[in-house]
């Protein structure tokens, strides 16, 4: 059957059209902008490790290189150097953190995606969103002078029972918040929580509820549903 000059036309219409990749100025613009301030921010980040490594150089010289990373012993006033123990408290410390935040901050982004009403949710969502871009310094102050006298009753007590781990060792029995591995911990734990909670209730919210529902219509339970599809799904984001 012969195509008529209507279907020729219908099917020049259906051709794909190129589409001009020409770049204006003001996309120029914007790419160089861009540019520069990536630039800039990695000349600071270089200019930064720059100067920490000029400024380490007397002390490495002064203590070798290992001594500087298998000595405890910090007094720069005679020249000593070792990071050893900064080291393995920073460890401890992050260790702490996370065991107390990580159950903590999936647990809320859990309830705020999948159980909480949708008007406590809004309210939820607010304040760990600003909890989450507080200064840390305000965490800090808030351990120091309000968290260290309820919390050194129960470090001692993990002290006195529990001091073969040295997430829990105190160097003395009435021991303030600086000397605490389990008071910091806890304080950087709950300055941690909303960032972990914000980034980890984003994750989830981002399954597709399809998929949730399919669970939850197979006769699957809520928290069925949440092991099996949301938290596989969300894993590598928290």
């Amino acid at each position: 059957m012969a195509l008529t000059t209507p279907d020729l036309q219908a099917l020049e219409e259906q051709v794909p059209r190129d589409i001009a990749r020409t770049v204006t100025r003001g996309d120029r613009i914007f790419r160089t902008l861009c540019a520069s301030a990536a630039a800039v921010s990695l000349f600071i980040i270089g200019g930064t490790a720059l100067f920490l490594a000029i400024k380490a150089v007397p002390a490495l010289q002064k203590a070798g290189l290992l001594s500087f990373f298998t000595t405890s012993v910090w007094n720069p006033t005679v020249g000593d150097f070792g990071v050893l123990g900064l080291l393995i408290g920073t460890i401890i410390i992050a260790t702490v953190s996370l065991i107390v935040a990580v159950p903590l901050a999936i647990g809320l982004a859990l309830f705020i995606n999948e159980y909480s009403p949708a008007r406590i949710r809004r309210v939820l969502t607010s304040s760990v969103d600003l909890l989450a871009a507080m200064p840390s310094i305000i965490f800090g102050m808030w351990g120091f002078f309000a968290l260290q006298a309820p919390l050194v009753g129960v470090a001692s007590w993990l002290n006195l029972h529990l001091s073969a781990i040295p997430f829990f060792r105190l160097s003395e029995p009435d021991a303030p918040l600086l000397r605490s591995s389990f008071i910091v911990g806890t304080v950087v734990a709950l300055m941690i929580v909303p960032i972990i909670t914000s980034v980890s209730r984003d994750v989830m919210a981002q399954c597709p509820r399809s998929q949730c529902e399919a669970a939850l219509a197979l006769g699957g339970s809520r928290w069925g549903m949440i092991k099996e599809v949301l938290l596989p799904f969300g894993k590598a984001g928290i």
